[in-house]
């Protein structure tokens, strides 16, 4: 029984295959698997990179901190006047000259705004002197209330620091007093120690506060939340809710983090957190800035694009190749079967001059061996046959002639012996028999003959 063929594919269509799987799989693979990996490092890249701009903002303000350094160390050598009259100096003496010291003050620190509170400790850590800023008029008076005390320990630390040194104390939010007075809501504390007589003991410390909160309000593009989700909003009093967590969902996991990250919005929106300060409390003071995708949006677009060109370009190529591929071998497949054809059919001894590699020359020198050696047998199998033809020829026109010159004589020769072989000849049986044995030879050699 033939087994049925199905059409298969064309030697174009395999070539195209082999050059798609062999040529552009390894390269569209490593594409997929390297371009997540490209977009992710130029997001973090992006991201880094924009964390280097907040920081290089918050630089002018580490810079600023530092000219209040060399503020506070002014304020050291010339405290207020009861530390340096003492004893000495009577109650109404003091008041004159601290009337006159605020009064200085107001000159010297009249354009420092970021500047609300200076307080003069004494060694026992308790307050001697201290000058408030009016929030309205921005003079310094002394008011009637103690101000805000710093924490204890930094006051500590600070009368056990070298003389000159300027210790900075972390962020204090307070939400309970910037109610009443905003100002309060972020600062900051410059403690140093009061100039004395060489060898003298401390005469105490002189603690500078500063509204952080102030100086955030250049940062417009730029968010302050505390750990607890709750804005901090300078020249407002804080809220205390959580109002961070509602407008950004995913927050609250990432402060529990307490590391960079970049929080994503479902309408496309970005912001990168950092927690840039330390408070009192020991906690974070988180700050959060837009950042804009669409320079990463356009450039992963255009990374894509070309990548995708790329491959379309790629895969043209290894079409127009394998096309060029499967002409020249569908040529080469035609002249090898037109040629084999030729040969098995006609015998004639054809000539296989290909070009091209070491091997396929050879293989056309062996072709036109094989076609020479076939040619050669088929001519000597035909003049074979031939002779075998003419030599039947000749035997049958033997036979045919034979056949005809003794036809006759055996016919007489079998009604002869069919004659004697009968009964009631007068010969004996002995006779008889011989002369059926001869009937039955006879009539075998004229089978012989007709056949």
């Amino acid at each position: 029984m033939a087994a049925l063929r199905t059409p298969g594919l064309k030697l174009r269509a395999y070539i195209l295959l082999l050059l798609l799987i062999f040529g552009l799989m390894p390269l569209i693979l490593a594409a997929l698997i390297n371009l997540p990996l490209v977009l992710d490092r130029t997001a973090l890249f992006y991201q880094r990179a924009y964390l280097q701009n907040l920081r290089a903002d918050f630089r002018d303000l580490d810079q600023h901190l530092a000219s209040r350094h060399e503020l506070i160390r002014f304020l050291a050598k010339l405290p207020e006047p009861a530390t340096i009259l003492g004893t000495q100096g009577t109650a109404a003496e003091i008041d004159t000259a601290r009337t006159r010291y605020t009064a200085w003050i107001n000159q010297i620190l009249a354009e420092q705004h970021d500047v609300i509170q200076i307080l003069f400790v004494d060694p026992q850590g308790q307050e001697r002197f201290w000058l408030v800023r009016d929030a309205n008029t921005q003079a310094w008076t002394p008011s009637a209330q103690p101000p805000q005390r710093p924490d204890r320990r930094f006051i500590e630390a600070g009368l056990a620091s070298q003389g000159g040194a300027v210790m900075v104390s972390r962020i204090r939010v307070d939400a309970d007093s910037s109610g009443e007075e905003p100002r309060q809501l972020m600062t900051l504390n410059l403690v140093s120690q009061l100039g004395g007589e060489p060898g003298a003991s401390v005469p105490g410390v002189v603690v500078l506060t500063i509204d952080v909160g102030g100086l955030a309000q250049f940062y417009r593009d730029t968010l302050w939340v505390n750990h607890d989700g709750s804005y901090l909003r300078p020249g407002q009093p804080a809220s205390g809710q959580p109002d961070a967590f509602s407008t950004f969902p995913g927050l609250a996991a990432i402060f529990a983090e307490g590391k960079l990250a970049l929080w994503k919005g479902d309408n496309g929106r970005q912001l990168l957190w950092v927690p840039l300060f330390l408070t009192e409390d020991g906690f974070p003071l988180w700050v959060g800035r837009v950042v804009d995708p669409s320079p990463l949006d356009a450039f992963r677009n255009e990374l894509i694009v070309r990548v995708l060109s790329i491959i379309a370009v790629l895969v043209l190529v290894v079409m127009v190749l394998a096309r060029w591929i499967a002409a020249r071998v569908e040529r080469f497949g035609h002249e090898l079967l037109g040629g084999i054809q030729r040969i098995l059919s006609d015998g004639q001894p054809l000539r296989f001059s290909w070009t091209g590699p070491r091997e396929l020359r050879e293989l056309g020198e062996q072709l036109t061996e094989l076609a020479a050696t076939h040619a050669e047998h088929l001519h000597a199998a035909r003049a074979h046959t031939r002779e075998l033809e003419q030599s039947n020829r000749y035997k049958s026109q033997f036979l045919a002639n034979v056949s005809h010159e003794l036809r006759t004589p055996l016919n007489s020769i079998l009604l002869l012996s069919k004659m004697l072989g009968a009964e009631g000849t007068g010969l004996t049986p002995t006779q008889r028999r011989q002369a059926q044995v001869i009937h039955e030879a006879g009539r075998d050699l004229r089978a012989l003959i007709d056949n």
